[in-house]
């Protein structure tokens, strides 16, 4: 009897240690983990959609990153959105992707400069843009926001 309890004793352990063992994490995986640059509250102040420049009211725009999620008001309407996202900021420009609810995923790029964060995203179908400028005719909406200091980073 005692030898019939160690082996299931034995087979439990082994069963609890496979179902509880941690995969370990790809570079991507980790990346969006661990904090970083982009995360945070940041609020717009502009947006040049296809060349055509306008000042935004405050709290029209407002992007969150926390861990691998974005919230958004104002990328697709006042609604907030909650999106899965990633970044690559070891490309030039850096690399921001997120999934919409109901669309493939969008590839725009970024950049910081201190406190401001430009956001420049295609067109819905369109590619990554090369370029953090909104040219008529180029399908282009960047945003211009600002790290908030209420409960940033």
């Amino acid at each position: 009897m005692r030898i019939f309890r160690a082996q299931v004793l034995v087979r439990l352990v082994a069963i609890l240690a496979i179902a509880f063992s941690a995969a370990p994490l790809s570079a991507r995986d980790a990346q969006t983990l661990k904090p970083s640059e982009i995360d945070g509250i940041w609020v717009g102040e502009s947006m040049v959609r296809d060349g055509k420049a306008r000042k935004l009211e405050l709290g029209e725009v407002r992007f969150t990153f926390r861990g691998s999620t974005m919230l958004a008001v104002g990328l697709a309407g006042p609604r907030e959105m909650e999106l899965k996202y990633t970044i690559d900021p070891s490309t030039s420009p850096k690399q921001l992707d997120y999934g919409l609810p109901d669309g493939p995923a969008v590839k725009a790029i970024y950049s910081i400069e201190g406190s401001v964060l430009t956001v420049a995203i295609p067109k819905p179908g369109g590619g990554r843009p090369t370029s953090l400028i909104s040219a008529e005719g180029s399908g282009l909406t960047v945003f211009k926001l600002t790290r908030s200091t209420r409960g940033g980073r």
